[in-house]
């Protein structure tokens, strides 16, 4: 409204007025999309730690598994029986290395921008492989506890992986915390 009571409805009432108004109007929305990209990347980054949760429960029990492979008490067949597990985990782990978020794969080994503020800037999210070592190694065809020997083996790949989940989830929260800031 003009200082007068009329309401503005050509440019011409106040030209001046209008292009704040329309400059403030577009940042407005522009830091609406921001937030909305930061809560988005958010729920991305739970979204990823959860998995990598469950990979470390997976490659926990993996390593459990082949310590009770190592037990000299145990037969063969109660081995194989450990085995069996131990591949389904390793499928389990594997299969988590292509989980997508709203059509977007989650692990992979390039970061992803986020677009954090009004102006473009950015912020990149951590780049998770769940494809490479050690990961990869603790899921390779070659890591078995089907002997005393190859559980052993098993065993020290599989604390490297588990080793990695702790690194990969610390990055995780530590970017999770970034954006949780940028958005206040």
């Amino acid at each position: 409204r003009l200082s007068s009571g009329k309401k503005i409805i050509d440019p011409s009432d106040d030209a001046a007025g209008l292009a704040v108004a329309s400059r403030m109007s577009a940042q407005i929305s522009r830091i609406d999309a921001a937030r909305s990209n930061l809560s988005n990347s958010v729920s991305f980054l739970q979204t990823q730690d959860g998995f990598l949760q469950k990979v470390g429960k997976a490659l926990d029990r993996m390593s459990e598994l082949s310590v009770l492979a190592q037990d000299i008490t145990k037969s063969d067949g109660d081995r194989a029986l450990y085995a069996e597990e131990f591949t389904q985990l390793k499928t389990m782990v594997s299969d988590s290395a292509g989980m997508t978020f709203n059509g977007v794969k989650m692990f992979g080994s390039q970061s992803k921008a986020v677009t954090v503020n009004e102006d473009g800037g950015t912020t990149k999210l951590p780049a998770i492989n769940l494809q490479a070592d050690p990961y990869a190694a603790a899921v390779a065809d070659e890591t078995a506890i089907v002997t005393l020997d190859s559980a052993a083996a098993a065993l020290a790949t599989v604390k490297e992986g588990m080793s990695q989940v702790s690194t990969d989830r610390a990055k995780v929260g530590s970017a999770q915390a970034s954006l949780e800031a940028e958005s206040e």
